[in-house]
């Protein structure tokens, strides 16, 4: 036989030893320690308020106390129900988190965590094309609470059904519900729009089908930038807590922070792909160097962070600029260009990118103008590293080029700023690498 589950009173004296406290010491207005030496004995069942007090004193939860739950059943439940319908969407074996959330919804049928488990089962049920317990499921969800608001994908499956068991208008007019209710939502007008023009589509309705799908196309593109949709969410959330509405206030918070939170997370993952092109650029390994930036890239036009992918396309046009791709190189350079314009500390790397990928296509008189820009930028904010990579490129394009003595002028400058960059800026050299043979360049 198994061991007899443990009583409060037997919880609360072992609670009480493991802390090395007295029944005085912690005893309460209302509770003395009489009162606790019966409640231990397993002589009087403790009133909520003194259990909440005693729980305080021994530094657990209520509910610990109260019932030996390590963690509360409710946070328990939740944890049960997001690994349940995480199983579901990535597609392993459903039936362990099929019958979780079976249970689930059945344990409480009418809370919260039931109407998100017949989500789960409905929208897993469309997928394998069983409708009619899609339907079932779905309706189950809306009808305990799950708004057009918090889940569109729970009403478009639905309406989906409805349409693949031949009953369109059903579909229709759940979507034009979804749409009066979500009107302040350009984002979700955006999916109800389009999954109500299908509908309509469907039903020889074209016009209006196409009118729908047209102004949803102008509200994503309104609407493409996901730090963009993070302002959105905010706003929505501060105005639907003036209105004193805080379930749609708080739904809109967690919406722009678990969206604010997959930005941040795929920046840093694209800066370590930069990081790794930048370096295998530093050793001329430009095509590992370009598979890593392209990967950076198409991170970075998820978030919406313009200065660290005008980073890349620098990086990437150097990269093309060393494998020889000069028309690709001065496209990407001219991209660079335009996305750092608005930051001086870095906009001297896209003139950088321009000069090689300007050297790359033979121009030798532009690629010269364009390094001496980007070198004499870095100077002025004193970035001797920077400057000193101008400098060593410069020198190498013009040896290419054939000109010795050009050339032996930007290596000169380049041991000059990398002089600079070790002494902390302070050298006995002149104040400016403009005293190295200057006045020629100037007539360029």
């Amino acid at each position: 036989m198994g061991e007899a589950a443990e009583t409060i009173g037997e919880r609360l004296k072992r609670l009480r030893t493991e802390r090395g406290l007295t029944q005085k010491e912690i005893a309460a207005p209302g509770v003395g320690h009489a009162y606790i030496s019966r409640i231990e004995e397993g002589e009087r069942n403790p009133s909520l308020r003194a259990l909440r007090l005693l729980a305080e004193n021994l530094g657990v939860t209520l509910e610990y106390l109260e019932t030996g739950r390590e963690i509360p059943l409710a946070l328990e439940r939740e944890y049960q129900l997001a690994s349940a319908e995480l199983e579901l969407r990535l597609g392993s074996d459903p039936a362990e988190p099929g019958q979780t959330l079976r249970g689930l919804a059945a344990a409480d049928p009418r809370g919260p965590s039931a109407a998100r488990a017949h989500a789960a089962l409905g929208i897993h049920a469309a997928e394998r094309g069983e409708h009619g317990e899609a339907i079932e499921r779905l309706e189950a969800a809306t009808a305990g609470g799950i708004r057009p608001r918090e889940r569109p994908d729970v009403y478009e499956t639905l309406a989906g059904c409805y349409l693949a068991t031949g009953a369109p208008t059903r579909g229709i007019a759940l979507l034009e519900r979804c749409l009066a209710a979500t009107a302040s939502d350009p984002i979700l007008q955006t999916r109800y729009r389009v999954q109500l023009g299908l509908a309509l589509h469907a039903v020889g309705d074209t016009q209006r089908a196409r009118t729908l799908v047209e102004q949803a196309a102008a509200l994503a593109d309104e609407f493409a930038s996901p730090r963009l949709r993070v302002y959105h969410y905010r706003a929505l959330a501060r105005a639907a807590w003036e209105k004193r509405a805080p379930e749609p206030a708080l739904a809109h918070a967690r919406r722009a922070l678990a969206l604010l939170e997959a930005l941040d997370d795929t920046s840093q993952l694209a800066h370590s792909h930069r990081l790794c092109g930048e370096l295998y650029g530093l050793e001329h390994e430009w095509e590992r160097a370009l598979r890593h930036l392209n990967r950076a890239e198409r991170l970075l036009e998820q978030t919406g962070d313009t200065e660290q992918l005008g980073t890349v396309r620098a990086e990437q046009a150097k990269a093309l600029a060393g494998l020889g791709l000069s028309e690709e190189a001065l496209a990407r350079a001219s991209e660079a260009a335009q996305l750092l314009a608005a930051d001086q500390r870095i906009a001297p790397a896209a003139e950088h990118a321009l000069a090689l990928a300007q050297g790359a296509a033979g121009d030798i008189d532009s690629a010269d103008r364009s390094f001496l820009r980007a070198s004499r930028a870095y100077e002025q904010r004193q970035q001797w590293r920077q400057a000193a990579a101008v400098a060593q490129d410069w020198g190498s394009a013009l040896r290419q080029a054939h000109r010795p003595e050009q050339a032996l002028d930007a290596f000169s400058r380049a041991a000059l700023y990398t002089a600079r960059e070790w002494s902390g800026g302070s050298t006995s050299e002149p104040t400016s690498a403009a005293g190295l043979n200057e006045d020629r360049r100037d007539t360029a």
